[in-house]
């Protein structure tokens, strides 16, 4: 019942504009291009926040866990501390931070080239997020 809470309180694309944008970065990374970072709107519990997405790739994560609710077989009702081993741009973690608002998330994530997006992407939770550079 939490999980399908959480589900439901977080949406990607704030408004008819930020679902125009989430549309037009599937749209654009669809074709191939390349090198080009959007801020897409997520919000929850009425509250918005900026997520970084830069390829075709950051945007089949978001999808998986938010539109296909992929991580919907997790049964956990609650939860401290949570690891999140390859973090990436930090969709998983976003879920995470959502899903269990109690819980502190360390997410680990070895490449510069994603530490900068996913400390941005982090940046909303504050102190309730900590991100390690390096792997496990």
């Amino acid at each position: 019942m939490a999980l399908k809470h959480a589900l439901e309180t977080i949406h990607l694309g704030d408004g008819w504009y930020g679902k125009a944008k989430v549309l037009w970065a599937k749209l654009y990374f669809r074709t191939g291009f390349k090198h080009r970072t959007f801020t897409l709107p997520l919000r929850f519990h009425n509250e918005s926040f900026p997520f970084l997405v830069s390829d075709w790739v950051d945007m089949y994560s978001l999808h998986s866990i938010f539109v296909a609710q992929e991580f919907d077989v997790l049964e956990c009702d609650s939860a401290k501390t949570i690891l999140d081993l390859g973090g990436n741009i930090g969709a998983s973690a976003v879920f995470f931070l959502v899903r269990y608002p109690e819980a502190h998330v360390y997410v680990a994530e070895p490449s510069p080239l994603l530490q900068e997006k996913l400390r941005l992407n982090l940046k909303h939770f504050g102190d309730r997020a900590t991100m390690l550079s390096y792997a496990f």
